[in-house]
């Protein structure tokens, strides 16, 4: 059950930071927000 709200955990982080990224409109970091996804994927 450990694993599994960990994975939800980094996920959630994940998802707001894309929110904030899309906010800002920031290209750079949603550029380094998609090498961030594929490191992890």
């Amino acid at each position: 059950m450990h694993f599994y709200y960990s994975i939800d955990k980094v996920i959630f982080i994940q998802l707001t930071f894309l929110f904030l990224v899309i906010l800002n409109k920031n290209k750079n970091k949603f550029k380094f927000l998609k090498s961030n996804v594929a490191f992890y994927l």
